[in-house]
C-alpha cells in the first residue's frame, strides 16, 4: 500500500508541477526552475518506487534518459534559434523523462497539436485585439503576461501549456494512470 501511495504522490506532484508551470508561463512568460526540478525528481522517485515494488510500469531507465536527451537536444536547438525559451526546453526535457522512448512521438505530436492551436489563438488575439485596453498592465498589475504581450503586438506563446498537455497524454498512453497498473502496487 505504501508503494501505491508513493507512486500516486509522484504522479500528482508531476501533474501539479506541469499545471503550475503552465500557469506561470501564461501569466509571466517564465517557467520556474523549481517546477522542472520537481518533475524530474518525481520521475526518479516514481521509477524507484516501481522498481522496489517490482511493478513493471516504466521502460528501462536508459530509454527514459535517451528520450529526455533527444528532447533536450531538439529543444536546445530551438532555444538557440530563439524559437522557444530556455524554460520550455528544460520543461520538455523533464517531461521527456516521464514519457520515455515508447511514447515520445505521442508526446511530441500532442505538444505540436496543442501548440498549433495556441499559436492560432495568439495570431487572432494579436491581430484583432479582442480585449481592448483591459490588459494594459495597469488594470491587471502584470504587463508581462501572455495576453498583455499579444495586445501590444508582440509575438509570444506560452509553450508550457502545450508541453504539459502533450506530456500528460503521453503519460496516459504509457498507462501511468491506469487503475489495473496501480492495483499491481498492492
Amino acid at each position: 500500500m505504501l508503494f501505491l501511495v508513493l507512486y500516486i504522490f509522484c504522479l500528482v506532484a508531476t501533474v501539479m508541477a506541469g499545471f503550475l508551470s503552465s500557469r506561470s508561463d501564461f501569466q509571466t512568460m517564465t517557467i520556474p526552475n523549481n517546477m522542472v526540478f520537481v518533475i524530474a525528481i518525481m520521475f526518479l522517485a516514481g521509477f524507484g518506487v516501481a522498481y522496489l515494488a517490482e511493478v513493471d510500469v516504466f521502460e528501462g531507465i536508459l530509454q527514459h534518459l535517451v528520450a529526455a536527451s533527444i528532447v533536450f537536444i531538439a529543444t536546445f536547438s530551438l532555444y538557440m534559434m530563439k524559437i522557444i525559451g530556455g524554460g520550455d526546453s528544460k520543461l520538455a526535457s523533464a517531461f521527456g523523462l516521464w514519457v520515455g522512448l515508447g511514447n515520445l512521438m505521442t508526446f511530441i505530436f500532442y505538444w505540436a497539436v496543442f501548440g498549433a492551436v495556441l499559436g492560432f489563438i495568439a495570431i487572432f488575439i494579436r491581430k484583432f485585439k479582442p480585449f481592448g485596453d483591459v490588459l494594459n498592465g495597469e488594470d491587471t498589475g502584470n504587463d508581462n503576461g501572455w495576453l498583455a504581450r499579444l495586445q501590444r503586438g508582440e509575438s509570444a506563446v506560452p509553450y508550457a501549456i502545450p508541453i504539459t498537455g502533450g506530456a500528460l497524454i503521453g503519460m496516459a498512453m504509457a498507462g501511468y494512470f491506469d487503475a489495473q497498473l496501480m492495483a499491481q502496487f498492492l
